[in-house]
């Protein structure tokens, strides 16, 4: 006995699918956003189920879930640049010629990619929820 979450209607009034509200999510690749749209719906029909919080009740916790894990990674990216050797700099506390290691590179690109995936989950947090009329158990 599933739980169902309903999409709210288009502008003509017209009931929808999620397909209709997100066509990426016919995408099948992996970690992209129709996985973080799927991860949100299941919390709302965990939510509809079991938790009963209020639609900005459920937005502002699954946001500091989602931030709790995003610093935590992102403290560990910082050990991990600390870690490595300083690049030379000139008197201004510059690095020279823009002279940055590979290693120093791909931590860079990592803790953008987080920040990346921060507001990706931000983002659909609030437009997924907002797009929720609501949810009932299907049964079959």
């Amino acid at each position: 006995m599933p739980q169902v979450v309903v999409a709210k209607p288009d502008a003509n009034g017209e009931a929808r699918n999620w397909d209709d509200v997100y066509p990426i999510w016919k995408q099948n690749a992996e970690r992209t956003e129709w996985q973080v749209i799927n991860h949100i719906l299941e919390a709302v029909a965990i939510n509809g189920r079991y938790g009963g919080q209020e639609p900005e009740e459920l937005k502002a916790r699954l946001i500091a879930d989602i931030k709790k894990q995003i610093d935590t990674e992102l403290e560990q990216t910082l050990k991990e640049f600390q870690a490595l050797p300083n690049p030379e700099t000139n008197g201004f506390g510059f690095v020279k010629n823009d002279d940055i290691s590979p290693e120093h590179e791909e931590v860079i690109k990592k803790r953008r990619n987080l920040w990346a995936e921060y507001g990706t989950w931000v983002y659909y947090i609030n437009d997924v929820i907002d797009n929720v009329v609501g949810t009932y158990r299907e049964y079959k």
